[in-house]
């Protein structure tokens, strides 16, 4: 049985919202997200919904390397980067979120399947996701 995630379920108590609010935010079922704060893991595309939706990063929900949040927390140099890399200015504030986000596509990009292969799992996923959007109750 996985550990109930308390991290996630004070962020969405604080901004605040409903289970079924951040359901709609992120684009999931509320049965979803009571799955995740019950210690289900989401995945990383919802982890970057849920940081943008709750501004926090993926260790202040709970689903960052290791349990505390402190330790994610980036360098100045590495908040310069990360702008350059998204494409803002050097003095606009980058967050926990921002670079967790960043982190996750560098690991992507790292990962053993070609862009081929990520390209048509991206395409593949929204076209379900637009036929769900179609198909009858």
């Amino acid at each position: 049985m996985p550990k109930r995630n308390a991290r996630l379920k004070s962020q969405r108590e604080r901004v605040p919202l409903t289970q079924a609010e951040l359901a709609e935010r992120v684009g999931v079922a509320e049965t979803t997200v009571r799955r995740w704060e019950a210690g289900l893991r989401p995945q990383p595309a919802h982890v970057r919904r849920l940081c943008t939706v709750l501004d926090a990063s993926p260790a202040q929900l709970g689903y960052g390397p290791g349990d505390d949040p402190a330790a994610t927390e980036p360098a100045p140099d590495d908040r310069r980067q990360a702008m350059r890399a998204i494409g803002g200015p050097a003095g606009t504030r980058v967050t926990g979120a921002h670079l967790e986000s960043l982190e996750l596509d560098r690991q992507v990009e790292a990962s053993d399947l070609g862009p081929a292969t990520l390209k048509q799992l991206e395409l593949t996923v929204e076209r379900f996701g637009l036929e769900y959007l179609h198909a009858p109750p």
